[in-house]
């Protein structure tokens, strides 16, 4: 064989080959794109309450990439007689801009690589109930955020625990389809 028809291997082009042959990646020489993404859970503080008080729901975007993350956003719906009454605490999340009552909306949102960003809206019940807050089923997303899971608040009324035994008011509510 002479020089002219012998293979040449140069290092990086079949190291390229061989990464994108075991990705999956139909064409040799095209890199496969991998988008960094994020994913945002949502959690009430105090899961139980009255009709009277209010409870923090904390949502969170994890990055766990060595990327920062930037032009997040999400728009949830409150489920039928849960409101935002005010907006908490913003950490780790750049400097986002928080709006709405009945649909939350959060958009700005920037996340620094291995960090957790934390948006803290104030909610209130109008009425007894589940409420299931989920960004997995709900949530309109922006930028890389991969919708997580939700929580249930349950809210007993606050007028039948007052004129009743503590211990009533205390114990969970059966079991029912959460409001939405």
């Amino acid at each position: 064989m002479d020089r002219c028809s012998r293979p040449v291997l140069v290092g990086p082009v079949v190291a390229s080959a061989v990464v994108l042959a075991v990705a999956g990646a139909p064409t040799v020489g095209r890199a496969a794109v991998v988008t960094p993404t994020a994913t945002l859970t949502a959690k009430f503080v105090d899961r139980q309450i009255t009709s009277d008080q209010t409870s923090i729901l904390t949502f969170s975007i994890t990055n766990s990439q060595q990327n920062v993350l930037s032009r997040l956003g999400f728009q949830q719906p409150m489920p039928k007689n849960l409101d935002v009454t005010s907006y908490g605490l913003r950490k780790n999340c750049g400097s986002p801009r928080v709006t709405g009552v009945h649909l939350l909306k959060v958009s700005g949102i920037t996340v620094a690589p291995q960090s957790i960003c934390t948006v803290d809206v104030v909610v209130m019940p109008a009425a007894e109930g589940l409420f299931e807050v989920s960004p997995q089923k709900d949530a309109r997303i922006r930028g890389n955020l991969v919708p997580s899971d939700g929580d249930v608040l349950r809210v007993r009324d606050a007028r039948a625990c007052a004129n009743s035994v503590e211990l009533l008011c205390a114990l969970p509510l059966r079991p029912a389809a959460p409001q939405r």
